[in-house]
């Protein structure tokens, strides 16, 4: 199965805004704490357009703000914990807040996935000289210390995502890694869905971080990667 990036669309600029202070201390994969909220409104910048997927700046790392009909399209689907907020400001009453709540790292094959440091410097990359361990709290460890040198520093899976035995990425329609990983990814069947119904402020873009073949394991040669 193929699976793609979502971004929001930064092309009409910032179009919402938040004035609740509990929005933006929310824990990235703690569930909010209520079903709706009334702390975020529509704020466009001059002669910009509200689209179906609203961009939040800032408050976007949590999630988004989706019309109703976008909701109803994937509500359906294979959603890892994914919550939807209902938005009770009077100019947002047809749009809910889609926080994503996920995180797959404990699912990971760190071995098999071997994540490493790179530094991406407008498509120049270049492997850095930084150990990951191969385990969970390692991992996540070493990403805090070293992503702060540099913007340009990213931590990705050498030979693509991989996943413990019994947990099949490709039942999973909308999702987030998390820690080292904040990106928001979608099926090709939500992908599908979404365009199929023209849904605006949203784009897609291919990842091939996920099912490439498993790296061979030798016992002389230790990990040999295709």
């Amino acid at each position: 199965m193929k699976f793609f990036r979502l971004t929001v669309d930064s092309d009409n600029g910032f179009q919402a805004i938040a004035d609740a202070q509990e929005l933006f201390n929310k824990d990235l994969y703690t569930p909010y704490k209520r079903d709706f909220t009334d702390g975020i409104h529509l704020d466009l910048d001059k002669g910009k357009k509200k689209t179906d997927v609203l961009n939040m700046g800032d408050l976007t790392l949590h999630g988004f703000p989706i019309q109703n009909q976008f909701a109803d399209l994937i509500r359906n689907c294979n959603l890892e914990n994914v919550q939807f907020v209902k938005i009770t400001s009077k100019d947002l009453e047809d749009y809910q807040f889609l926080f994503f709540n996920g995180d797959l790292t404990p699912k990971l094959d760190y071995a098999k996935s071997n994540l490493i440091f790179i530094q991406d410097v407008l498509g120049d990359i270049e492997e850095l000289d930084i150990n990951v361990p191969k385990n969970r709290s390692g991992a996540i460890k070493t990403h805090l210390k070293f992503i702060h040198e540099s913007t340009f520093n990213q931590m990705v899976p050498k030979n693509g995502y991989h996943f413990i035995a019994g947990f099949d990425i490709n039942h999973c329609d909308v999702f987030r890694i998390g820690h080292f990983d904040k990106s928001f990814y979608v099926s090709e069947k939500v992908k599908h869905i979404l365009e199929g119904a023209k849904m605006t402020g949203v784009n897609f873009r291919e990842s091939d971080l996920f099912n490439r073949p498993e790296p061979e394991i030798t016992k002389k040669s230790g990990w040999r990667f295709w």
